[in-house]
């Protein structure tokens, strides 16, 4: 149990620590990848870096996200097809991780959403698993068997692979070689892993090549160069705790509340004074919250942001202010 001076706190989805009495189950959706966003920003800052893309690929997905000194956030997003209206870091989640599944579907080669999981796994576990992406780094030397942390049956993988290589044979003529098929795969999987890449930079205005990428996530060093090489990223950072970094990051991160209103008007139609107002109410709601939390009056910083949208149109332009006095100049 936990000790008398001990406070459990949870991880949001927004990447910020809260009391269980304060968090609700739509908080969590995201809240493992947000645990690697604020870790992969605090491992690239310690190196130096102000900017970078995060890399975090698993088991079952991959999940990108951008850090250029500040978190972004969407406060409206729609995952696997439900809306949800909570605070999140904007994260990309693709189904490309060690265990997605490598399969033709009689027309195309197809990689994921399907996974072969921990148990069976993928087949060079030996457990009669089917063939999964890691199944084709092991073809292609990607994986060292010596540093994995249980024996890998090669031949297993090579049986799956044949057997694909017949059905495709039959189904198109066309006749691969396994490592050419394993290549094939591996390719599929990079070009749908930088795509979701490209969402979060290129498609928001950013230039990836401006950024450091930092690959963490049990898989991702097996696809980091070529990802790199996809998008003109320069430098890769490979962190000694990568595999944990999600967990690093729960502890590195700060107690946090969001706040929001909505106002649905006008620009020009906005009263300044009961803007400013409207401001105030919420930067004080916030402090409160995190001062319940017990955090050190000198310690809580306030951050405004204020989304715009045209008359009609759903997405929203996130215009993000310092706190203080730039911020009370730019509402003059």
């Amino acid at each position: 149990g936990l000790s008398s001076s001990s406070r459990l706190r949870l991880l949001t989805s927004a990447g910020g620590l809260v009391s269980p009495a304060a968090f609700m189950g739509k908080d969590s959706v995201l809240s493992g990848p947000a645990g690697g966003v604020v870790g992969y920003a605090g491992v690239a800052r310690a190196a130096g870096f102000s900017r970078a893309i995060g890399f975090d690929m698993g088991g079952t997905s991959t999940d990108v996200s951008r850090f250029d000194g500040r978190f972004e956030y969407e406060y409206e997003t729609e995952k696997a097809g439900i809306r949800l209206v909570t605070p999140m870091m904007a994260i990309q989640t693709v189904a490309a991780g060690g265990g997605s599944l490598c399969q033709f579907d009689g027309v195309k080669l197809i990689v994921g959403p399907g996974s072969a999981g921990a148990e069976p796994g993928p087949a060079c576990y030996g457990r009669g698993g089917p063939l999964a992406l890691t199944d084709a780094n092991l073809l292609l030397g990607r994986i060292r068997p010596e540093q994995f942390p249980l024996p890998l049956d090669e031949q297993a993988a090579l049986e799956q692979v044949s057997g694909l290589i017949e059905r495709i044979e039959q189904a198109t003529g066309k006749c691969y070689q396994p490592r050419e098929l394993a290549d094939a795969f591996v390719r599929i999987a990079n070009s749908n892993m930088a795509e979701a890449i490209r969402s979060v930079s290129v498609a928001r205005g950013y230039d990836p090549a401006q950024y450091l990428l930092v690959a963490f996530g049990g898989a991702a060093g097996q696809h980091a160069c070529e990802l790199a090489r996809q998008l003109g990223i320069r430098q890769i950072l490979n962190h000694p705790d990568a595999g944990i970094l999600s967990a690093l990051g729960i502890g590195l991160a700060d107690v946090q509340r969001h706040v929001e209103r909505g106002i649905y008007k006008p620009a020009d139609q906005i009263d300044r004074d009961t803007l400013a107002a409207v401001i105030q109410e919420l930067r004080d709601q916030a402090r409160d919250q995190v001062l319940q939390e017990g955090v050190p009056v000198g310690e809580v910083t306030t951050r405004l942001s204020i989304d715009l949208r045209y008359l009609g149109m759903d997405g929203g332009l996130t215009i993000t202010q310092p706190t203080g006095k730039e911020a009370e100049d730019w509402l003059d």
